[in-house]
Parts: structure tokens; sequence; C-alpha cells
């Protein structure tokens, strides 16, 4: 079993620290070094509200009047994606661990998308080229030893935009994204 502990993103397992999905690729593509340290925690918080009122909406748990005004335009995309494709999560802001790779990490979604199992990944920002590599670590600590009806068979974002809309980017089942990864 993972744990977590929030306050230092730190998975451990048996009292051992597991490297993390986000921050190995963090440290590996210093892709967001280019942003100063109060537009990154700004950028990073917002992603945190944003992950935790989509979640409870998939929950049907959201208490709409709580919602921060600045936060609504991209509640409104997620429920927009959530209308226009039919997207139902089974599983929510789930916990990964792969005993083959020793690395951990949180899922966003895994749920029904166009027929088929799929693994959905939220930005509120923009879109990092880490989301491939990202999507394919999840999947791939997700889908070992699962029978083959629960494993998702395609990787998506859903990048919610501050304007209220969003856009929908199919990640590509290359393997080289978790080759990617593996070399991160």
């Amino acid at each position: 079993m993972i744990d977590f502990d929030e306050a230092s993103h730190t998975y451990t397992h048996r009292g051992l620290i597991v490297p993390g999905v986000t921050s190995v690729l963090e440290a590996a593509l210093q892709e967001f070094a280019l942003l100063p340290g109060e537009l990154m925690e700004d950028a990073r918080r917002r992603g945190q509200l944003v992950h935790a009122a989509t979640a409870l909406f998939d929950l049907d748990d959201l208490v709409f009047e709580s919602v921060d005004v600045n936060l609504w335009p991209y509640i409104e995309a997620w429920i927009t994606f959530r209308k226009d494709t039919g997207f139902i999560p089974t599983v929510i802001e789930e916990q990964v661990f792969s005993r083959r790779h020793f690395y951990a990490g949180t899922l966003d979604r895994i749920g029904e998308l166009y027929g088929e199992c799929a693994l959905v990944d939220i930005k509120s920002g923009g879109l990092p080229m880490s989301v491939g590599p990202q999507t394919a670590a999840y999947a791939e600590a997700w889908n070992f030893r699962r029978p083959a009806p629960e494993k998702t068979k395609s990787r998506w974002c859903v990048q919610l935009c501050k304007a209220g809309h969003y856009r929908l980017h199919a990640l590509k089942a290359a393997r080289g994204d978790f080759s990617a990864f593996l070399a991160a």
C-alpha cells in the first residue's frame, strides 16, 4: 500500500520514500523553471483548487455557492466537457503505485470515454510537454495486474481554460511516452 503526505507531497511505501510521477518529470524536464516562483505557486494553487472542485462535482457534492468566482470558468469548462462527451468518471483522484518500477502518483480520472475505459488528466493552465509521459506512467501503474476490462485503453488530457471552454487532447498510445517517463 502507498501512503501520501499532502503537506510535503511525499509518497512512501513501507517507510521508504517513493518518487512521485510529477516530481520526477519536473526534475527531469524543468519545463516549469521559466515561471517566476510567485506565478508558479499561483498556478499550482489554482490547479489544486480546480482539481478539488471538479472532484466534488463528480462526486455530486459540490456546493456551487462556495466556488470562488475566479474558478468558475474552469468548473464550467469541466461541466461542459462532461456534457459534451458523456464522460462519467468511475475513479476520481486515485493514488497508484508501481511495484515493478517503484514510483507513485495520483491520477485524475478513469471512466468511459468514447466507448472505452480511458484515463483522463485535468489541466487548468497551459499544456505541459510532460502530460504524455505523466499519463503513461499513471496508466502503467493502474493497468498492472488488472483484468482486461478494468485496464485503460486510451489517455486524454482535458485542458480547462480561463475563458470557460475546454480543449480535449488525445494522447497517442505510443510506447515512447512511458519510455520517456522511465528515462526521467
